[in-house]
């Protein structure tokens, strides 16, 4: 990772009409461009935000299969749908998550997130 890099893909900097050759703002000057978020960080944060979190908006389905579905020391959150043709595949036979709960999910997360520094709460 470079400058550069974070400034083409996690900034706005260029967006905003910017030209290539133009110097970057120091420290704080440049945190009003950096508005795009990493969709694999929410995914994290709504995986570990808790049981109660994770049944009230519906976004893990119980899992049936699987040996270690009840494990006591870790829970399957992100398992993807897949064709489920045969068991020997190497493929999840089932899934347990639901993609459109999951969305709204880290809509709601990125929403909150953007409104509380725009109000100085952060």
């Amino acid at each position: 990772m470079t400058q550069d890099w974070a400034v083409k893909t996690k900034s706005t900097w260029f967006a905003a009409g910017h030209e290539p050759d133009e110097p970057y703002p120091k420290g704080e000057d440049m945190l009003p461009y950096f508005t795009k978020v990493i969709g694999y960080d929410d995914l994290a944060v709504v995986g570990a935000s808790g049981e109660d979190v994770l049944q009230h908006f519906g976004i893990v389905k119980p899992l049936k299969k699987r040996l270690d579905a009840e494990h006591p020391l870790h829970h399957i959150v992100g398992i993807p749908k897949t064709d489920g043709v045969d068991d020997e595949d190497g493929l999840p036979e089932e899934e347990n998550l639901d993609g459109r709960a999951m969305g709204v999910a880290i809509s709601a997360l990125m929403k909150g997130s953007i409104l509380s520094v725009k109000q100085g709460l952060s």
